[in-house]
């Protein structure tokens, strides 16, 4: 993945978590209630009047110039320095200077933590000891960039779905998506390395059952190069000690199966 793509990819998630943030216009309130304006949970609500979605365009066009030159201060003058900062997050014997507000924003999880009688709200501090430095970094860097680096030097593969999983536990729905969609690019391109089965392994390993996200797209992009894969030692050794995942790939073999198209390549695979 160029950096070009990974700067596309952090824009994109940028404006979804700046569209996130809006809060939708006040429904008329003044003579009659119109039918118009009641839920309908038959059908979708109605489309905006054409001149209100033109004039959001318009602004959400442009709004992102001045966005970027926020995100650049935010990241460059802000990120673990002492200017403002106002919590520490500690992993192993690493600290990050962030603050509260920028962290509540993007995570549930820390604006319940930050506010309240809590040990961390009272020390200002914050202990992550779960996860590898490097991963915790990625997590905060996110936070003021919407982007973030494989600073650990291993399998992109591997890191984005190590960051989906520390996502994943501190409710960050945007670094979710956003390393889910990295970890797309990286498999739709690497399935033919070695670190493919360490990546299925770390996905199993680190995502509930219920969390199709990752295990979706290792299981259809193993559907669709299996023949290729089953010639390799370490995917083979997958299968045999990855009993979810074998499961999840095993019935998408079976002759009684229907063909739908992968989400991460649109490529044809079969489909129960």
């Amino acid at each position: 993945q160029t950096d070009k793509e990974k700067t596309e990819m952090a824009s994109r998630h940028r404006r979804r978590f700046v569209s996130s943030q809006q809060v939708p216009p006040e429904q008329p309130t003044t003579g009659p209630v119109s039918d118009f304006f009641l839920p309908d949970v038959s059908s979708p609500a109605p489309n905006p009047p054409p001149i209100a979605s033109k004039a959001s365009d318009f602004c959400f066009k442009m709004a992102p110039k001045g966005f970027e030159r926020f995100l650049s201060s935010l990241n460059d003058d802000y990120f673990n320095t002492d200017t403002f900062s106002d919590v520490i997050v500690v992993c192993e014997d690493q600290e990050f200077k962030v603050h509260r507000l920028v962290l509540a924003c993007h995570s549930k999880y820390f604006e319940k933590q930050l506010n309240g009688n809590w040990k961390e709200s009272l020390e200002k501090k914050i202990e992550i000891q779960d996860f590898d430095p490097g991963i915790v970094e990625s997590m905060l860097r996110y936070m003021y960039s919407f982007n973030y680096n494989n600073i650990r030097g291993v399998s992109s593969m591997v890191y984005d779905a190590q960051v989906y999983q520390i996502a994943d536990k501190y409710d960050i729905p945007t670094l979710k998506e956003y390393s889910k969609d990295r970890f797309c690019t990286a498999i739709t391109t690497g399935w033919n390395m070695d670190e493919f089965p360490l990546a299925i392994n770390v996905v199993y390993e680190s995502t509930p059952s219920e969390d199709r996200g990752l295990r979706d797209l290792v299981v259809e992009t193993s559907l669709l190069h299996l023949d290729a894969l089953l010639e390799r030692d370490g995917f083979s050794n997958i299968l045999r000690t990855s009993a979810d995942f074998s499961a999840d790939l095993i019935p998408f073999l079976s002759p009684n199966t229907s063909i739908k198209e992968c989400t991460s390549c649109h490529k044809e695979i079969r489909r129960i």
